[in-house]
Order: C-alpha cells, then structure tokens, then sequence
C-alpha cells in the first residue's frame, strides 16, 4: 500500500486511521501547505508502520511531528528540499532529537 499527499493534502495526514504502509510520500511546494500540521506537538502524529518515507520540499518540516511505531524498522527515509527554507525547523532542532 502506497500513500501520496501533495500540497494542502499533507495537512489529511493527522486525520488517517493507522495502517501499514509501503511507502508514503509527503511533498509541500509552499509553507502555507504544511502550516496547520506544524502547529501540533512534536510526535504527535501517529504514522504507525511503514517501510519507506519520502518528505520532500516543505513536507519535511513535518518530520519531527511523525512518531513511528517501535517495533517496526523504516527501511528508507528520502529527504529532498530545494530550498534552504524548507529545513529551517529541522536545523533548529536539537541534535539526535528528530527520531
């Protein structure tokens, strides 16, 4: 199973019943389309079991949001941003905090 989430859509995340995915693939063109999610807590976000995670452009300042379950090892984690920006959060985050 494969879940893809573009653009305003990434903010649906928080709203899905936990499943066990393949891959999911978040990408945010813009910083509005990730604002509402960036309000929440730090792992907060139950993204449960998955296997492959792909965060690309602003889809990755969600990062430290998701929280994985702990029995369950990703196989591959992709992060992509063109733009300095789109990691701003995650440069400001403490070290060895983000997993």
């Amino acid at each position: 199973k494969n879940l893809q989430l573009r653009d305003y859509a990434v903010n649906l995340l928080p709203k899905l019943v936990e499943n066990q995915m393949q891959e999911i693939h978040l990408n945010a063109k813009d910083s509005c389309h990730v604002s509402t999610i960036l309000e929440a807590e730090d792992r907060s976000i139950w993204v449960g079991k998955v296997k492959e995670l792909y965060l690309e452009r602003y889809a990755m300042e969600i990062f430290p949001k998701l929280r994985f379950h702990e029995e369950f090892k990703i196989e591959e984690i992709s992060l992509f941003a063109d733009d300095s920006d789109q990691i701003t959060m995650i440069l400001e985050a403490e070290d060895n905090s983000l997993w």
